[in-house]
C-alpha cells in the first residue's frame, strides 16, 4: 500500500508538471505564424486531452489506493482487539479466584501469590 501511494504521489507530480508545461507551450504557440500557431496548438491540446485521461485515471488509483490502505487498517485493527478480548478473558479467568470471598479464605498464601501473579502475567 505505501509503494502504491508513493507511485500515485509521483505520478501525480508529474501530471501537474507537465499540466504546466503544456500551458506553457500553448503561451508560446500564440507567438507563432497562424500556421504553426495552429498546428502546435492543434497537438498541444491533443496532448492535454490525453493528459486529463490519464490524470483521472490516476484519480481512480488513488482513490483504490485510499480503500485497500482503509481495508487494511480495519483488518489490522480488528486482529488487534481480537488480541486485547482474548488477553482480557485471560485476565479475567486469572483473576477469578481473587472475587471470589470464600475460595480466597480457603487458599494458601502461596495460592493467593501464585494466582495473584498469574492473573498480572
Amino acid at each position: 500500500v505505501k509503494g502504491c501511494e508513493a507511485a500515485v504521489s509521483f505520478a501525480n507530480t508529474a501530471v501537474s508538471i507537465a499540466r504546466m508545461f503544456i500551458a506553457t507551450k500553448l503561451v508560446e504557440a500564440k507567438r507563432f505564424t497562424e500556421k504553426l500557431s495552429g498546428d502546435a496548438t492543434a497537438k498541444l491540446k491533443e496532448f492535454q486531452t490525453e493528459l486529463d485521461a490519464h490524470g483521472k485515471r490516476l484519480t481512480e488509483l488513488k482513490k483504490n489506493s485510499a480503500e485497500r490502505k482503509k481495508s487494511a487498517m480495519m483488518k489490522e485493527a480488528e486482529s488487534e482487539v481480537s488480541k486485547a478480548e482474548e488477553l482480557s478473558q485471560q485476565v479475567g479467568q486469572a483473576a477469578e479466584i481473587l472475587t471470589d470471598d470464600a475460595k480466597l479464605m480457603s487458599l494458601s498464601a502461596e495460592e493467593i501469590r501464585a494466582a495473584s501473579q498469574q492473573s498480572l502475567d
